[in-house]
């Protein structure tokens, strides 16, 4: 059995193949073991905003499974709540990579610190981890920063991109962006059922979640999740719809949907891509 890919999902599945009997068992990764950003790093247990069933199910069995290990000859298992001893700053937007350029000798490139990848720097006198990773759609970099360091940090962050646009920004504004860029929790269920990105053409309308998607006049699903996408200048979100046929492209593009508000029903366009940077060139910064 070869495992390509030693980040937290390669390594348990190595572990739990040892634990199952199997010897022959080979894990190739070309960088070192847990190489990858926070969600995926070993032992890293979360709940934030984790509302979808599969999801919970594994950080309960994680969370159970480091329990046990030390009843295990051979075994040794450590775990450390460091939530009080860490802060995160996100740095997002287009200018992210200059911003930090400045604060620190490492190198932001995208050669040298490639998407989805996390390495650890200096931004001023913080020592940080910092994971180059979006949630809005951006060229962007995670800094989780010890928590004494942390008013420091922001304070040259600030400092150093005053000229650049730096302003602070609130999660009511990170959810716009994201459902602008179609981030999803996790898809569900079988083909004819799927999360897809929702676009309402009325700039007035203002859906917020739950509101029934309608196909021809026909319950087909609902709103999982609306903003105002200031980027694209209208209502979008993340809609939960299903058809027995499956959920394709070309049913989404040729279906008759509205979205029913209490101010009555609104014209939406649904789709399988986001409705900004499908090709996630301003992530990548190609």
């Amino acid at each position: 059995m070869v495992i390509v890919g030693g980040r937290l999902t390669g390594c348990s599945i190595a572990y739990h193949l040892a634990h199952l009997g199997w010897t022959d068992v080979v894990l190739l990764e070309q960088h070192r073991l847990t190489a990858g950003t926070t969600w995926h790093a070993a032992g890293l247990i979360t709940s934030a905003g984790m509302t979808d069933e599969t999801a919970l199910f594994f950080s309960r069995y994680s969370r159970d499974l480091y329990a046990r290990l030390e009843a295990r000859d051979g075994e040794v298992v450590t775990v450390t709540d460091v939530t009080f001893g860490t802060t995160l700053l996100t740095v997002q937007g287009p200018a992210s990579r200059e911003l930090i350029g400045r604060l620190t000798d490492a190198d932001p490139s995208n050669d040298a610190f490639a998407y989805l990848t996390a390495r650890p720097i200096h931004v001023g006198y913080a020592p940080v981890l910092a994971i180059r990773v979006t949630y809005v759609g951006e060229l962007g970099w995670e800094l989780h920063v010890p928590a004494e360091y942390a008013a420091g940090a922001y304070d040259d962050l600030a400092a150093a991109g005053g000229d650049l646009g730096f302003l602070p920004v609130g999660l009511q504004a990170m959810s716009s962006l994201r459902l602008e860029k179609g981030y999803r929790e996790r898809e569900q269920g079988p083909p004819r059922h799927r999360v897809v990105s929702l676009i309402v053409d009325d700039p007035a309308a203002d859906p917020f979640g739950n509101e029934p998607v309608l196909a021809g006049g026909e319950w087909a699903g609902y709103v999982r999740a609306a903003a105002y996408g200031h980027t694209v200048g209208g209502p979008v979100g993340l809609a939960q719809v299903a058809c027995d046929d499956g959920v394709t492209g070309q049913w989404l593009k040729e279906g008759d949907f509205r979205v029913r508000t209490p101010d009555g029903e609104v014209p939406a366009r649904l789709q399988i891509a986001p409705p900004y940077d499908p090709q996630r060139l301003r992530i990548l910064d190609r």
